[in-house]
């Protein structure tokens, strides 16, 4: 297994981990004991963000119980039991022990089968031509060599397969660049000018992604990895406003509602746009 370096020796005494594997192995550990998606009945963003990936995604991808499923950078592989519920034959691979623990878990607790793995995706013991669907979600932009990970995920999909990505792009201005300096302001007022910087690192999913590959240069990875139809849709528009409680909740609500009105005037796809400001590319290609 390969140990990535995230940070550099300036970042040894803080809270920061060094590797990707460290990194995940703290993010799923505290996952073991919160619910990153929901809280009770309440609706998060993220929970509706992982809702709305999966129902589009469901419109991407024909899957039966005959369907080979391979999850690389598994993490709580949400999106997995999502389609498993569904009969696909999946399996799970995570660098993170913490992660594949805690995909077993979840698996067990809604009834559901997987082979969970311990490993990464830059060298997957798989024989070539095995999976009929590979997904990774959150996992190529923290990679500092996704080509060979794309590279293995073309080797190891049956001919007629389909890969999914879902990445966050950090290369570019998006609509949740545009929510920084609220949570900085935030921070500002609760914790003050000490506080301010800390809780803005805190507030960003990755505080130092490691890969700043552009759209384009994404698209060439899975055209170079053998794959030849490759579509590329722009999901997570509405920004993630840092709010909390029942003010999320009902900032969620008013998201829904907007995307209702959107399908309701005729917007075929009111969700994933082929162009736009979103933060989060879903990339699907065809092998």
């Amino acid at each position: 297994m390969r140990h990535h370096r995230l940070w550099g020796p300036k970042d040894g005494s803080s809270a920061l981990k060094w590797t990707l594997r460290d990194y995940y192995e703290s993010v799923f550990n505290r996952c073991a004991h919160e619910d990153c998606y929901s809280e009770g009945e309440r609706l998060t963003y993220n929970s509706y963000l992982l809702y709305q990936t999966n129902s589009f995604l469901s419109r991407q991808l024909t899957v039966n119980c005959d369907t080979l499923w391979l999850d690389l950078g598994c993490g709580q592989a949400d999106t997995s039991l999502y389609y498993a519920k569904r009969g696909v034959r999946p399996y799970l691979l995570d660098p993170a022990p913490s992660a594949v623990r805690l995909a077993r878990r979840q698996f067990l607790a809604h009834g559901c089968t997987a082979r969970v793995l311990q490993g990464d995706g830059f060298a997957l013991a798989f024989r070539e031509k095995t999976f009929d669907v590979i997904g990774c979600i959150g996992v190529l932009e923290n990679l500092p060599n996704s080509e060979q990970v794309v590279s293995e995920m073309g080797r190891v999909v049956k001919v007629g397969g389909v890969c999914f990505a879902s990445i966050q792009i950090y290369t570019r201005m998006t609509v949740q660049s545009l929510v920084l300096p609220l949570a900085y302001l935030k921070g500002l007022l609760t914790r003050g000018v000490g506080g301010a910087h800390q809780y803005l690192q805190g507030y960003r999913e990755c505080p130092h992604p490691v890969n700043a590959a552009t759209p384009e240069r994404y698209v060439q990875m899975f055209t170079t990895a053998g794959f030849r139809h490759v579509k590329v849709w722009n999901l997570n528009f509405f920004p993630a406003l840092p709010l909390h409680g029942y003010v999320e909740s009902l900032y969620v609500r008013l998201i829904g509602l907007v995307l209702k009105a959107r399908g309701a005037i005729g917007i075929a796809e009111p969700f994933a746009t082929s162009t736009g400001f979103g933060k989060t590319l879903l990339i699907v290609s065809t092998k």
